[in-house]
């Protein structure tokens, strides 16, 4: 089966699929916990960058290696060949991710990567059989650089899809315009649908082939990118077909873990394997919790398939947080055949430990993108705020508001403190009117979000003295529920999968303050917590009756999930 590359958000799925183990007790790092047995298992490549087949790599473009455990780091020297293109250097970005860096690559250049067996792990196992995998170096000429099936195959299933790996995509109404695939013997064209995806362009055909006959499949020289570039001369390739007909979908036989488990936070990788070759294309998510999402762009290597593409193995970052929950879903899977099964396939799994639904730690910054209102402002979409969170000592820290970006503090700032049971308010910060910003500390603190999140409610009082206004009192009161899904905005959402937050509490706090005795503001805000990630969502409504002015706010966090 030709080695295609995995679509962009296909790496992200696959890379939190399936893929945390069982806890329990070894000293094995693919099966951590605690029994004391030495680690005699083989350590495992589990992803590669680029990826396997990938088309269009950059000719300087710097490969990495990740691997299933902890390995002996100088056991690389001589474990690493490429089929073009001199190393360079060889280094250990961490002791799972092997770095290799080279001589420029010729433009169009097919490079094939080997790993050797001598690369051990820390306990010195090392890996049971040598592994290649192989990808094309960027050209701006489109040409055909492999087709599946291949060239000359036999035996091939009646129903098969056809797929053609270009160096450059190309748009659908050219190759529809200018690919017959047709029977010599009836000279029979056959009908078919397109569908492109990135460099790969699929054929389903309407028909079922003919037993025991060369088919031909001709790509005309029309067939044009979306910058007009088009292959210089016709490509023609043809196999033959089988007498059976492959109509059994596909299923999952095994994954490692199975479903459901509670995991270790470094598990490291896992693996699914399948009942037959699977077209890696069709391997994509139809939808899966954020909290995922947003981890997985982190990772920096890409799936790695075996060579008949029935098992898939995924590297995991390590470690993954504590009481991370973890959703997919699959709604099709697509054998080497182009038979899809009609059956969903889900997966879930949590790591072990409790959820942190506000991470506190030094430089965190957090965006929020929304719109205001006000009694004398009017409404103001779109407007950003900019927040980070600056550690001092003893867990307390100042939630800092930025006006550009990160460059330059407001002046403005909350103080909190991070405890076992509560994120606690100590006060806040003023910007008082070109004078040095002056903190306003309460009597008593109160509690901002009690820990660990769980359904119920709280309250608590406290007061401050603002220099030339008086003394403020505020009664702080909450609930907390728990509302599982939510879906974000589109505009945090990429492709066509659905993506959403899971096991989100929403807490709504209501705070009444006086001043001097006299009624003078009530501010209510509600805000969503995602597990690992903290707030995703706020509004907020303020009336102050002293002024006889009002403000309001609804706002979600921005989260950067950029691809390589």
């Amino acid at each position: 089966m030709s080695r295609f590359r995995i679509p962009a958000l296909f790496l992200l799925a696959a890379l939190l699929m399936l893929g945390f183990t069982a806890c329990s007790d070894s000293d094995d790092p693919v099966d951590p916990g605690g029994g004391g047995d030495p680690d005699t298992t083989a350590p495992q490549v589990t992803g590669v960058y680029p990826g396997n087949g990938e088309a269009g790599v950059d000719a300087d473009e710097e490969i990495v290696i990740t691997f299933s455990e902890p390995m002996d780091t100088a056991t690389s020297a001589g474990q690493v060949s490429l089929s073009a293109g001199a190393i360079s250097s060889l280094t250990w970005a961490d002791s799972r991710n092997l770095v290799i860096d080279h001589a420029a690559w010729s433009e169009g250049a097919h490079i094939t990567v080997t790993i050797g067996t001598g690369l051990a792990d820390v306990a010195g196992n090392t890996l049971a059989a040598a592994f290649t995998f192989d990808f094309y170096v960027y050209t701006a000429a489109l040409t055909v650089l492999e087709t599946n099936p291949a060239d000359g195959a036999t035996g091939i299933n009646r129903d098969s899809n056809i797929q053609i790996l270009f160096t450059q995509e190309v748009t659908a109404s050219s190759f529809s315009n200018n690919v017959t695939v047709t029977d010599p013997n009836t000279r029979t064209n056959y009908l078919y649908n397109t569908q492109i995806s990135d460099q790969v362009a699929t054929i389903t055909l309407l028909d079922r082939l003919a037993a025991s006959t060369e088919i031909t499949v001709t790509v005309g020289a029309g067939v044009a990118t979306w910058g007009g570039t088009t292959l210089d001369s016709e490509y023609v390739f043809s196999f033959t077909t089988g007498e059976e007909v492959d109509e059994t979908p596909p299923h999952v036989v095994s994954s490692y873990p199975e479903v459901g488990a509670t995991c270790a936070p470094d598990v490291g990788y896992f693996q699914v394997t399948f009942s037959e070759p699977m077209d890696p294309n069709s391997f994509e998510p139809s939808s899966w919790n954020a909290e995922l999402v947003l981890l997985i762009f982190a990772s920096n290597s890409d799936p790695a398939w075996n060579d008949d593409f029935t098992q898939v193995t995924v590297p995991l970052p390590s470690p993954l947080p504590d009481g991370l929950p973890m959703e997919i879903s699959f709604g099709y899977l697509t054998d080497a055949n182009g038979v899809t099964s009609i059956i969903p396939w889900n997966w879930h799994a949590t790591v072990s430990g409790t959820p942190d639904y506000y991470p506190v730690e030094d430089g965190l910054q957090m965006v929020f993108s929304g719109s205001e209102d006000g009694g004398d402002l009017g409404k103001i979409e779109g407007y950003t705020e900019f927040l980070k969170i600056e550690m001092q000592q003893d867990n307390v820290f100042h939630l800092v508001r930025y006006e550009d970006g990160f460059v330059t503090p407001s002046g403005d700032y909350e103080i909190y403190q991070a405890t076992a049971s509560a994120i606690m308010w100590l006060g806040f910060a003023e910007d008082m009117e070109e004078r040095a910003v002056q903190e306003m500390l309460f009597d008593t603190p109160v509690r901002y979000l009690p820990l660990p999140l769980a359904n119920g409610t709280w309250s608590d009082d406290t007061s401050v003295t603002v220099p030339g206004e008086g003394v403020y009192t505020a009664t702080l009161s909450g609930t907390v529920a728990a509302v599982g899904q939510i879906m974000p905005d589109k505009a945090n959402v990429r492709g066509d999968e659905e993506i959403y937050f899971t096991d989100v509490y929403r807490v709504i706090r209501t705070m009444d303050i006086a001043l001097d005795g006299t009624p003078a503001m009530t501010n209510v805000d509600t805000t969503w917590y995602s597990p690992t990630l903290g707030p995703i969502m706020v509004k907020e409504y303020e009336e102050n009756s002293l002024e006889g002015n009002w403000w309001s706010s609804e706002k979600q966090r921005i989260f950067a999930v950029d691809d390589r």
